[in-house]
């Protein structure tokens, strides 16, 4: 069902991080995120889609479809929004039912449909109702951290829709889509950072990021949805003190989950066979400020690469070395030279498609800490659980994209207490057994690093 309305903004170019994202999606290793909501309580379906509908025109990044060829240069390929609210896939059905497609299958062909896609299974006991919502949505289009915004803002419509909150829903500027590629950045602000962002360029090519091991080829056909992904949540004592650890040796949490994956992919690996090869962690880096409070849900994000040899991460100093990266890195916001590259490349039919398609490992593994999840919502409670009406948000996790030579994703996220960490990973290259080995590998290290407090 649709209704009429004007469209808020028209026809606009893909930003060059947009356009790297569309580049690289493939059908084999889609560049679609998945994000888990685990709740207790049942939502009610016509609820649900009125306030689905209410936030939709807010968000024009789900309300549109592409038009141009991925090879084209950036300015070439534009978002088309859609003239009436277009409502996403939604399947809704008892927990235990498979997770089914459209017609397109498993992956999201944004020039085809919008995207943005929503599972939900529920359960019953007679203690309890659950829900599992599974949301799919494409990286072009929005980021874990402003999916998670839009979530929280259908929480609300849809508590105002059952009349369950008082709270007002968030003033949203859906006009700053198009602001989205300026990242609050004057041309002689990029002019001052050139020379900054071209050392940076040069130290990543200047090394070779080794793929991550496999004692045997999976042989497992890809997939595009969630199902290959494993899970582990902290216990809350366990989350207080890897918390407390970081303050006491003076770093940021960040740079204790770098050192520690550091050292399991490390011991992963086993001796590195060249040594110009690097173990490399894709960090993703939120571009966000305060003045996109009333953004719409977008991608506003880059990627910063740290490496490490064998012997770096041997040596006793590794945290010391990753807290004074990442405080450069934070610094000098080097998480825009990578936006510069992609610009350049843009620039130029078929190479931004050539970029993502050079037969080298781009990362080992990739890493995404969500920080705190839901801290600014205002439907949280004492307990830090989001609530609305009868439905509590009881947990959450992040799947992030794995690529053909990058076949592990791992995502972090803090909510009401606890520390979860997920793995997405490639199953033409990693079995299930193998996932849960080196998850387990980690997060043992994490409980290990937390024993003596």
């Amino acid at each position: 069902m649709t209704k009429n309305i004007q469209p808020k903004i028209g026809k606009t170019p893909l930003t060059p991080f947009e356009h790297y994202m569309l580049a690289d999606d493939r059908q084999t290793h889609s560049m679609a995120c998945h994000m888990r909501f685990w709740f207790t309580g049942r939502f009610i379906r016509s609820h649900f889609e009125e306030a689905l509908r209410q936030i939709l025109p807010q968000n024009p990044c789900f309300q549109m479809t592409i038009e141009g060829s991925r090879h084209n240069r950036t300015k070439d390929i534009f978002w088309i929004p859609e003239t009436d609210i277009v409502m996403p896939f939604l399947s809704w059905a008892e927990q235990g039912t498979p997770i089914d497609h459209p017609a397109a299958g498993p992956t999201v062909d944004l020039y085809q449909e919008i995207g943005l896609r929503f599972w939900l299974r529920d359960s019953e006991t007679r203690s309890s109702t659950q829900t599992m919502m599974l949301v799919q949505f494409h990286h072009s289009a929005c980021d874990g951290i402003g999916l998670i915004q839009f979530i929280d803002d259908l929480l609300i419509a849809y508590g105002q829709v059952t009349g369950t909150t008082h709270i007002k829903p968030r003033i949203v500027d859906a006009s700053k889509f198009l602001q989205r590629e300026h990242l609050h950045l004057s041309q002689s602000d990029w002019a001052a950072r050139k020379m900054i962002d071209w050392q940076r360029t040069l130290m990543f090519f200047g090394s070779i990021a080794q793929t991550l091991s496999t004692t045997s080829k999976a042989n497992l056909p890809p997939t595009a949805d969630a199902q290959a992904s494993e899970r582990i949540v902290l216990s809350h004592s366990v989350s207080a003190k890897f918390r407390e650890l970081a303050r006491l040796k003076n770093v940021f949490v960040n740079d204790l989950l770098l050192q520690l994956l550091f050292v399991t992919l490390a011991e992963w690996q086993g001796p590195l066979r060249d040594t110009f090869q690097k173990v490399r962690i894709s960090l993703a880096m939120s571009l966000r400020s305060e003045k996109d409070e009333t953004q719409s849900a977008s991608n506003l994000v880059s990627m910063v690469f740290l490496d490490r040899s064998l012997q770096a991460i041997r040596s006793p100093e590794l945290l010391a070395t990753i807290a004074e990266e990442t405080k450069r890195i934070k610094d000098n916001r080097n998480a825009l030279t990578l936006i510069r590259v992609l610009r350049r490349l843009g620039t130029v039919r078929y190479l931004m498609s050539f970029f993502v398609n050079v037969p080298t490992c781009a990362a080992t593994a990739v890493l995404t800490n969500l920080g705190h999840s839901f801290a600014g919502s205002r439907l949280r409670g004492a307990d830090g659980k989001v609530w609305v009406g009868n439905i509590t948000l009881e947990a959450l996790e992040l799947l992030a994209p794995v690529r053909p030579k990058t076949a592990a994703a791992f995502a972090i996220n803090y909510y009401a207490g606890q520390l979860s960490i997920s793995v997405h990973y490639d199953t033409t290259r990693l079995t299930r057994e193998q996932a849960q080995r080196l998850i387990k590998m980690l997060c043992d290290r994490i409980e290990t690093g937390c024993q003596h407090l």
